[in-house]
């Protein structure tokens, strides 16, 4: 996500994109089933953490608490200013379960009034319109090490945060898992994912 880009530099509006992903469904039908679906970087949850689920209601009320609801009654979303909300979405096109998977989310968005448009692209404009910060949301694949450490995504000085997102609390919490002892580790795993949950500065699919 490109936290610089209004209004999705509010983590309300982040949560509630995340929180309108169906991603059971889209496991189920671009996956085959060959996936498991989470909203957080990991894949096992811990049971004191609230993960973002699909929930269209409390994303929508999320959404109003950050000044976007449908103002006019044209069954379109509104940002402060009155401003349609709308939403680009870019992908490498070589990669067409990327696509499958942002119609479908495409289509959600469009059915809760965010008027969401899907953009492939070959990767070299890919890798341009990241490099520039000229772009919305941006689907890609990171692959994870055994730590679930994504301080290079979602870090301050992380060198693949394209998003340019910043947070004190989040690096707070990474700095704190990364350093944390093996008497303290659990707690502050939890911490983490809490942080991350509120903040959505991506959105894991």
């Amino acid at each position: 996500i490109n936290c610089d880009d209004a209004p999705l530099d509010n983590k309300n509006v982040r949560t509630a994109l995340s929180m309108l992903m169906d991603r059971a469904t889209i496991a189920q039908t671009c996956f085959a089933g060959r996936a498991d679906a989470t909203s957080l970087p990991v894949a096992n949850v811990p049971s004191g953490v609230k993960a973002p689920a699909f929930d269209q209601e409390a994303a929508l009320k999320l959404l109003k608490k950050a000044g976007i609801y449908d103002r006019d009654n044209d069954g379109y979303l509104e940002i402060r200013g009155g401003s349609d909300f709308k939403l680009q979405i870019i992908y490498n096109k070589q990669y067409g379960t990327k696509g499958a998977v942002l119609e479908q989310y495409a289509k959600t968005l469009n059915e809760m009034g965010i008027q969401t448009k899907v953009i492939p692209l070959e990767f070299e404009a890919c890798q341009s319109r990241l490099s520039r910060g000229r772009y919305q949301m941006y689907y890609g694949e990171y692959e994870m090490t055994s730590d679930f450490d994504l301080s290079a995504i979602i870090s301050r000085n992380g060198d693949r945060n394209f998003g340019d997102y910043r947070s004190a609390d989040m690096t707070s919490a990474l700095n704190d898992l990364n350093n944390a002892s093996e008497e303290d580790y659990d707690m502050a795993y939890q911490t983490y994912l809490t942080c991350f949950a509120k903040e959505t500065p991506i959105i894991p699919i």
